[in-house]
């Protein structure tokens, strides 16, 4: 079983930035199974995930439950859904599900992305 953790983005100064985190890229830290303790790093490029995210929040639909609450979800990206107050909070998380999600699928090397807008990000 391959055990692997996601970073999540690191705040720095201008002066203290990595290179790669202004060119926009998102470290990733994978740890294989294969050899004990060996770290493969990978960087995500955002600009094509943000491309991505945008496209897949064009699919996106709302609908409002018998509570009350807002129900937003893609169809197209099997298992993201959000639900809120309003349709505009439920937008608002769903947004960052996608491109966790995203994140997600990618550091997994899954390479099951529906191609949106013609944007395939399985090559990632």
């Amino acid at each position: 079983m391959t055990t692997r953790t996601i970073n999540s983005p690191i705040t720095y100064s201008e002066a203290t930035k990595p290179r790669t985190l202004m060119e926009g890229l998102f470290p990733v830290e994978t740890f294989s199974d294969g050899s004990i303790g060996e770290v493969l790093q990978k960087f995500i490029p955002m600009r094509p995930v943000e491309r991505y995210v945008k496209a897949a929040m064009n699919l996106a639909r709302v609908k409002q439950l018998d509570d009350g609450t807002s129900y937003a979800s893609v169809p197209q990206l099997r298992g993201t859904w959000a639900n809120d107050a309003c349709p505009e909070a439920a937008l608002k998380s769903l947004q960052e599900v996608v491109f966790d999600w995203i994140i997600v699928k990618i550091a997994f090397g899954d390479r099951d992305l529906p191609v949106l807008e013609g944007i395939d990000l399985n090559a990632l």
